[in-house]
């Protein structure tokens, strides 16, 4: 092929590629527009707390675009997914609160076990899912979500609230709600974190990535078992809370050195915990695979004694949320934060390096000798598990449960200045 036609194919690849990647990372954070979408037969029984929901949107700011879903007779998540897109393109929706049992889609992890992936919901990008034969969704060489979407579905078989039903949990999840968002459950701009039992050495590296909160914040810090996280979470009243585990989805594991394992779980949450974060980033396998009523993100969501609000975790075993500096107090909400813009790749965006790499090698192969262009491949190929391991941009088993439209309290302008020196005492 004619050197000058290698060229300009390489550069138009390169030019498609680019303005791929800097159109992605424009978010849609001055869209101030939520959809809401309700299971319809659950409505009924959860429409006042509904109506103050969507009442206290307003006052912040926010318009809410309302509907009923009726999951019996419409249970196709691609149906869901083509509705979030036409409020999207329509409405300009920033994000959307499922509430109830609505249509999903799963996939297999690495072991080969299912597990819900609400990417499917967020990128609009058709070309970057496959279905399988089964209706499970491959993974995709790219990702990148446009909206956010999250999820406030609560058991049904009541075991894990002991006899407490479905429209109760989410009445009372929607009553700590207001409560929050009417400056009655403050909490002080503090990040904690936990490690869960003594960890690979190469779990220690968030402490890296955590460098950027200690820039701009107090940050406690702390490793250890099932009794010490239980004290850490009930005494430190903080904005966020990072918990590092080994998890499935209704057990948090507590790894000793001499390889006994501590388990902690969903029901000794709900009986023990009493977390004192609204915000919480899970980074534990499979703890927020909401289709698991017992699981650990149903046992923090909906105990009612407990602050959290919204969770940013893992549904499926093989997720990540290792890059989380961007998770901080801003001005924005809880959902726009963990979408990719400018500058940052959100938890919610992927893009495999070998793929951009393959792009460039016709043009590589002509300037560079052949064995350039294949050390080219491999330190790419390098890269993308360094990537996808490291940095944590593999993000496909990552979902958001609660309202992501909350912000921060410092951020909540409406509300009186609050810090609560006490909880600095160990700093």
């Amino acid at each position: 092929m004619n050197m000058k036609i290698i060229i300009k194919i390489s550069i138009i690849q390169l030019i498609s590629i680019s303005s791929s990647l800097f159109a992605s990372f424009f978010s849609k954070e001055n869209f101030n527009n939520v959809a809401v979408i309700v299971n319809s037969e659950l409505y009924p029984r959860v429409k006042d707390s509904i109506d103050l929901y969507i009442s206290d949107l307003k006052n912040e700011g926010y318009e809410a675009v309302f509907s009923e879903w009726n999951y019996k007779e419409h249970p196709d998540a691609e149906e869901l997914r083509n509705t979030l897109k036409a409020y999207h393109e329509n409405n300009q929706i920033q994000g959307a609160v499922l509430i109830g049992e609505l249509p999903y889609i799963q996939r297999k992890d690495i072991n080969n076990n299912k597990g819900p992936i609400d990417i499917y919901l967020m990128d609009f990008n058709n070309d970057h899912f496959i279905k399988e034969n089964d209706g499970d969704i491959k993974i995709p060489n790219s990702i990148h979500a446009d909206i956010w979407v999250s999820r406030i579905w609560a058991p049904k078989d009541k075991g894990l609230f002991e006899g407490i039903s479905e429209a109760k949990l989410i009445k009372n999840y929607f009553k700590k709600n207001h409560a929050y968002r009417t400056c009655q459950s403050p909490v002080p701009d503090l990040k904690i974190r936990f490690e869960a039992g003594e960890m690979p050495n190469w779990f220690f590296r968030t402490a890296e990535y955590l460098k950027t909160w200690i820039d701009f914040y107090q940050q406690l810090s702390k490793a250890g078992y099932s009794e010490e996280y239980l004290k850490f979470v009930r005494e430190n009243p903080a904005q966020f809370l990072y918990l590092q585990s080994h998890s499935t989805s209704q057990f948090h594991n507590f790894k000793h050195f001499d390889r006994n394992i501590e388990f902690l779980s969903s029901k000794e949450i709900v009986s023990k915990a009493k977390n004192q974060q609204p915000f919480l980033l899970l980074n534990a396998c499979s703890a927020c695979n909401f289709l698991d009523s017992y699981s650990l993100g149903n046992a923090y969501l909906f105990d009612i004694n407990s602050k959290t609000l919204v969770i940013a975790g893992l549904s499926v075993l093989d997720g990540s949320l290792l890059d989380i500096a961007y998770l901080y107090s801003n001005g924005d909400n809880f959902g726009n934060n963990v979408l990719p813009s400018i500058g940052k790749f959100g938890i919610f965006r992927y893009i495999e390096p070998l793929f951009v790499a393959i792009s460039f090698t016709p043009l590589a192969t002509h300037i560079l000798d052949k064995h350039a262009t294949i050390y080219i491949v491999i330190v790419f190929e390098f890269l993308k598990y360094y990537y996808e391991y490291t940095f944590g941009w593999r993000s496909f088993g990552n979902v958001l449960l609660g309202d992501p439209t909350l912000k921060s309290y410092v951020d909540m302008a409406w509300c009186p200045e609050y810090i609560d020196k006490s909880v600095l005492k160990d700093l």
